[in-house]
């Protein structure tokens, strides 16, 4: 679990705890795409359309390493009215192919470039509720 994971690291649990959701393959399919939805994202992984370093994935929990690629079936962006990738701070599109839009996972994200405002405090207390 995620929160296993932040006890063991000696920086701020709540930091660990959103390096780690931000680095999911929804999460980072959601902000390249700038989809509707982050279950919009989930279906996209869910139905297959996605490729890491060139294998199939449908784990929408798959944690990204800085350096993946990730191949987005360029049939799909359709659905979502031609959708392009957004400039994202720790995603970078790289190229368009006929069948796949290549994004690249730049660096992990850092509690300080959080890519919009969140209630940290709100995050901590309901994870609080969990341990």
């Amino acid at each position: 679990s995620y929160l296993k994971l932040a006890k063991r690291v000696k920086r701020p649990m709540i930091e660990v705890v959103l390096e780690l959701l931000e680095s999911r393959l929804d999460t980072i399919v959601y902000r390249a795409l700038s989809l509707p939805s982050i279950r919009a994202a989930r279906q996209i992984v869910n139905h297959g359309h996605i490729k890491v370093n060139g294998s199939k994935l449908d784990i929408p929990s798959y944690p990204c390493q800085p350096d993946d690629t990730i191949d987005i079936d360029a049939a799909i962006l359709t659905k979502y009215h031609g959708t392009k990738p957004k400039r994202c701070y720790y995603v970078e599109a790289a190229q368009d192919s006929p069948r796949y839009l290549r994004v690249i996972a730049i660096h992990r994200l850092r509690h300080s470039r959080l890519p919009a405002q969140l209630d940290t405090k709100l995050i901590a207390e309901y994870y609080s509720r969990i341990l």
